[in-house]
């Protein structure tokens, strides 16, 4: 990674780095455990595994709320803004979850998970849909079909944080 230096994304303690080859700005954002509220303590009985979340939203404002919760989870965010970016990070790196919308620029939610299950069927498992559109009938019959986890936005920020760690396990 290049370019690591400490910044409070949001009011978080968290690191960003620029990933190398990230021409277009892709970031990636580690939350500071130390500082995030999710210590371990004595009283809890077994450590949780720090997750890696590739967020894919289009919406600048949305994809920040997703990234400041979810880090706020202790977990590490890396952002994409377009299916077709997502799908070459995707292709670089390992994700324990993939949140992404369905109306992205220049490749579709949908196409990006055919894309991601032809290349790699155990990371297209790993995807979770958020989207405005769940109620349209095509909409559902793709989401049914793809047996993966849905979020209707908007969605409650606990449901993110329990699907996101339900598909990581």
């Amino acid at each position: 990674m290049s370019t690591n230096f400490t910044t409070r994304a949001y009011g978080l303690p968290s690191g960003e780095r620029n990933l190398p080859g990230a021409e277009r700005g892709v970031k990636q954002y580690v939350a500071d455990p130390a500082q995030s509220g999710y210590i371990m303590s004595a009283s809890r009985p077994e450590p949780m595994r720090h997750l890696n979340v590739l967020v894919v939203e289009d919406d600048p404002d949305t994809r920040a709320g997703m990234r400041k919760v979810l880090l706020q989870a202790g977990f590490t965010v890396t952002e994409a803004d377009d299916g077709l970016r997502a799908l070459e990070i995707a292709s670089q790196r390992r994700f324990d979850a993939i949140v992404c919308d369905l109306r992205l620029p220049y490749l579709p939610g949908g196409g990006f998970y055919e894309a991601l299950l032809e290349r790699d069927p155990d990371l297209a498992h790993r995807v979770i849909f958020v989207s405005a559109i769940t109620h349209d009938p095509a909409v559902r019959r793709f989401l049914d079909g793809t047996g993966r986890p849905y979020l209707q936005k908007p969605y409650e920020v606990k449901e993110l944080i329990e699907t996101v760690r339900r598909v990581a396990a």
